[in-house]
């Protein structure tokens, strides 16, 4: 096991750590997700605005992953725009280090 694994269990037993790191997890997450599944789609910016009636703008934001995490109510919009399913899991903070390992190339 890497030491950048080790540390990051290490930090997860501090509870303001975890929370942050949840958050900041979340919020790229989604950002990432919802640029990934609109280029799968050759839609641009301005086309998945037009299909949710909204702007180009707030797309923007939507994929910046320094915006704030949107609301579910945002996402469940998002996901209808592109035909796609969302998937909520509250998981034990064991579960999610290892699923954020499995995605970061970096630990």
């Amino acid at each position: 096991m890497s030491k950048t694994r080790n540390a990051l269990r290490k930090n997860f037993e501090n509870r303001a750590y975890r929370r942050a790191f949840v958050e900041e997890s979340i919020r790229t997450g989604i950002a990432a997700q919802i640029a990934a599944l609109r280029e799968q789609r050759h839609l641009t910016q301005t086309d998945l605005a037009v299909c949710m009636q909204t702007t180009r703008s707030w797309i923007f934001r939507l994929e910046d992953p320094n915006q704030p995490p949107p609301t579910i109510q945002t996402i469940l919009r998002v996901a209808d725009a592109l035909d796609v399913a969302v998937d909520v899991q509250f998981l034990p903070f064991s579960e999610f280090i290892e699923k954020a390992i499995a995605r970061r190339t970096d630990i």
